[in-house]
């Protein structure tokens, strides 16, 4: 999977429209939730085995 590919995925799956109220207390109509995600054993291998090569330096 390319990085574009892994980027859209992850997008897809944690980005949310809507009316949020951040911990700020500002509002958003976006919002990334990681932990939805987290919660997809699938993409969350996919986002690890990105971060391997990261991590060589």
């Amino acid at each position: 999977m390319t990085s574009m590919e892994l980027a859209r995925r992850i997008h897809n799956t944690a980005q949310l429209s809507g009316e949020f109220v951040l911990r700020s207390g500002r509002t958003s109509t976006e919002y990334f939730d990681k932990y939805r995600f987290e919660a997809d054993p699938v993409l969350l291998d996919a986002v690890a085995a990105a971060m391997v090569p990261l991590g060589r330096s």
